[in-house]
């Protein structure tokens, strides 16, 4: 009742006229009986089950990883050498709820997250052993030089 015949701002003089019917063509519809358009259920599993068996294997390995974890903060103790993620080694001297202070050098303590150790240390694995001196491999080879320069029985008996 109170609102105007033409919307405001809307010329209905230039308006264009509906459009007659609708296009005429042949109008393509499936048989009756054929397979959906999509796939189906068959389709829609081959595309999720490596999608599925991705997450699968994801949610275990970070479950492992926590698990890990879990037993790695349980076991330390102040005093041990700990490897940091950084390439750090130093010794445990407070070891809080979230943080540690960490002992690198003498004198110099940094404070880092328990999430930051990657490890205990095991100390150095290089090899201690003495490798074979110069020395004595030149008295052996030496020894094999000699032997080789006396005349042997055979030759003596055909002079």
């Amino acid at each position: 009742m109170l609102q105007p015949a033409t919307p405001p701002g809307r010329d209905t003089s230039n308006a264009s006229p509906a459009p007659a019917s609708p296009p005429t063509g042949t109008v393509q519809t499936a048989p009756l009986g054929a397979p959906p358009a999509s796939g189906g259920l068959l389709g829609n599993l081959v595309v999720m089950a490596p999608i599925a068996i991705m997450v699968v294997v994801l949610f275990y390995m970070s479950r492992v990883d926590r698990k890990k974890r879990a037993k790695l903060e349980s076991q330390l103790k102040k005093g041990d050498r700990v490897v940091t993620r950084s390439g750090l080694i130093g010794s445990l001297q407070t070891l809080g709820e979230r943080t540690v202070r960490v002992d690198i050098a003498p004198g110099v303590t940094v404070t880092m997250l328990k999430t930051a150790i990657e490890g205990l240390d095991g100390g150095d694995t290089v090899s201690t052993a003495k490798p074979a001196d110069a020395k004595d491999n030149a008295k052996d080879a030496g020894k094999d030089d000699k032997a080789d320069d006396k005349p042997s029985a055979d030759s003596k008996k055909k002079k």
